[in-house]
């Protein structure tokens, strides 16, 4: 699957008889019938099989899935998250900046796969859910810390002499 754009002849025979792909691509409308004369004759079986592929009902059925799935995150990370334009120079810096957009919304994908909520009203509907979730995240880090702290050796020695003194009585 893929938009548009990648319907090229050569993509397509590269993708069916190099790759051994079956592709799913959608053809632009063309104002006139193609001209194979000057063309390869696996170009022309490529685009001619792609084309049957995507007529058929499973081809529809892949595309309003990738409109369902590709094109609606992109709608909300581009639109909603506010990410169609940006005034950064530099394509790193664009690049950590759409990054910096779309993990929250992929952040909320999981948080409703697991959990059932994702935003952040969602969290302020359920009773009491984010303190919860939050003194859980809390616990948890403390403990770690505590675990991950190194004692000093005196009071190691003195713990161990406590619990020999213990252990004997």
């Amino acid at each position: 699957m893929a938009d548009k754009g990648y319907s090229g002849n050569e993509t397509l025979a590269e993708l069916e008889f190099t790759e051994g792909l079956r592709t799913y691509i959608v053809e632009p409308k063309h104002a006139h019938r193609r001209n194979w004369k000057d063309k390869p004759e696996e170009e022309r079986q490529a685009v001619t099989n792609n084309r049957r592929r995507v007529q058929g009902k499973r081809g529809r059925a892949l595309q309003r899935k990738r409109s369902e799935k590709v094109e609606r995150s992109f709608a909300h990370v581009c639109e909603t998250g506010g990410s169609r334009r940006t005034w950064l120079h530099g394509l790193e810096k664009v690049r950590k900046r759409y990054l910096m957009a779309a993990m929250p919304r992929n952040l909320g994908l999981v948080l409703r796969h697991l959990f059932g909520i994702g935003t952040a009203t969602s969290l302020q509907g359920k009773g009491g859910l984010a303190d919860d979730l939050y003194a859980a995240l809390f616990n948890t880090l403390a403990a770690l810390g505590r675990l991950l702290t190194p004692t000093p050796r005196s009071s190691r020695q003195k713990l161990t002499a406590k619990h020999s003194l213990a252990l004997a009585a």
